[in-house]
């Protein structure tokens, strides 16, 4: 038993005394983007929006948040989106609605290009891109005031 705990000792050790002698390749990292897009070109979204929508509010007090555009249970939307500037994929505009709770937004259009995805004062849009004069949205928010869900279209004014 003594000459195994010694033997298996000796082993230890001298696999320790000599330490690691494999080299590792060196790799290179690299911060870019998939290629898989590189050639695809990005929509230009610039312009005015005729967005129709259909949603809902769930109010959680006697009034709807600030920015709020749906103030009963279930409406029906007519208004506006001017996306005023564009950089690459990434563009800002803002929404004008009947309501005159007008927002400022932000948004990033998907890196396979059909998507959009906008940011406004209180809520989110995820829009699909069916061609250049045409999106498919689905609108969210949750205030203290209230919750919102709709969907609908955005049709380029030419």
């Amino acid at each position: 038993m003594k000459i195994a705990t010694t033997f298996f000792i000796i082993i230890i050790l001298a696999l320790l005394s000599s330490g690691c002698t494999t080299k590792v390749p060196a790799t290179t990292q690299t911060t870019a983007l998939p290629t898989l897009f590189e050639n695809t070109a990005i929509p230009n979204l610039t312009g005015t929006w005729i967005v129709k929508a259909e949603g809902g509010s769930l109010l959680k007090s006697d009034t709807p948040g600030q920015y709020s555009h749906y103030v009963t249970s279930y409406n029906n939307l007519t208004a506006t989106w001017i996306i005023t500037n564009q950089t690459g994929r990434v563009l800002q505009g803002n929404f004008i609605s009947a309501t005159g709770n007008n927002e400022r937004c932000v948004g990033v259009i998907s890196m396979d290009n059909k998507n959009l995805y906008i940011a406004d004062m209180d809520g989110f849009l995820d829009l699909q891109i069916i061609n250049d004069d045409l999106m498919t949205l689905v609108y969210r928010h949750v205030t203290p005031n209230d919750s919102v869900a709709s969907v609908g279209t955005w049709t380029r004014v030419k």
